[in-house]
């Protein structure tokens, strides 16, 4: 048997809070069912990103960065791109954001409702659509890139795309 009771987040005598804040209340508090347990919803995007570059950052050493994979940099795009490895992981939480962003992720990196939320703030954004414009405003205001780091890593990316055919789709010779 499952007994169910409705709580509610309204003091008594006071307006009834709008639906974002109660959301967001009824989230945090833990009132709302199929709320994934990876992810608390009530973070914030900073907190969101933070939590991911921190991630990268145990996750990538100079050994495990070498190598052909779209998140490794060679030592190669480190000098043609100009990148400085220790600002590495803080541009590939940026890029993946994006991806959720645009909704090219599959699965999905980060949560749904915060990357719902954060595309109604980029008015310019495409679904499916990679813009170097659009990147680069979101890595700056959001991620904490430089803009120099936001148009390296959209192109490093790019470069991977082609070299790996999904760009174009030419036949290697």
């Amino acid at each position: 048997m499952v007994l169910c009771c409705q709580v509610s987040l309204k003091p008594r005598g006071q307006p009834e809070i709008p639906s974002a804040q109660r959301e967001t209340a009824e989230i945090a508090f833990g009132l709302r069912a199929g709320v994934s347990k990876f992810h608390n919803l009530a973070m914030t995007l900073h907190d969101e990103i933070e939590k991911a570059v921190k991630s990268w950052e145990k996750t990538l050493d100079r050994r495990s960065q070498e190598g052909d994979d779209w998140y490794q940099l060679s030592q190669a795009e480190e000098e043609v791109f100009d990148i400085e490895s220790w600002r590495w992981a803080r541009m590939l939480t940026a890029w993946e954001f994006y991806e959720d962003l645009i909704d090219i992720a599959d699965p999905p990196r980060f949560d749904e409702a915060l990357v719902k939320a954060e595309r109604k703030n980029w008015p310019k954004l495409r679904l499916r659509v990679t813009e170097e414009r659009v990147f680069a405003d979101f890595a700056v205001a959001k991620a904490g890139l430089t803009r120099k780091e936001a148009h390296a890593i959209f192109h490093k990316i790019e470069f991977w795309q082609v070299r790996s055919g999904l760009m174009f789709g030419e036949q290697k010779k």
